[in-house]
């Protein structure tokens, strides 16, 4: 009788034990597959302009271009720039998965100087924000 409670004891053990690496498992996989496919992935380019020498007030048209080189949609839900004299052409945007998208940007200078403005791009991508840099030397 000692015998079949022990036996009986290690079989018990060994059911949670198995029990317990299955729920292991099982959750390893939901929290990769969580945190693999949490974020969309964005590629811009160029990532910098330098436009040298222009004439202030002069209209200067940038074009990005912004793929979404993920399974998923990008969602873009915020363009913003560092001053008022850069205008993205759109400013929130979906681009499906897998595409590719043309951003015109218009650079006005209104400074004298060299110049770096900033275009930040928000997105569903890890880090949330990626830049893009105009370099300019503005002149009269």
């Amino acid at each position: 009788m000692r015998l079949v409670v022990v036996f009986y004891g290690m079989l018990n053990a060994m059911e949670c034990v198995i029990n317990s690496r299955i729920n292991f498992f099982i959750i390893s996989i939901i929290l990769i597959s969580c945190t693999t496919y949490r974020y969309s992935e964005i590629e811009i380019s160029p990532m910098h302009v330098n436009l040298g020498g222009i004439k202030i007030g002069s209209e200067n048209n940038i074009y990005l271009t912004i793929h979404n080189s993920s399974s998923r949609d990008l969602n873009i839900m915020e363009i913003q720039s560092s001053c008022d004299c850069t205008i993205p052409g759109i400013r929130k945007l979906t681009i499906p998965e897998n595409s590719i998208y043309k951003l015109k940007i218009i650079y006005s200078p209104t400074s004298l100087g060299e110049q770096v403005q900033t275009i930040t791009i928000k997105s569903n991508t890890d880090p949330p924000f990626n830049d893009f840099f105009i370099f300019s030397e503005v002149i009269n």
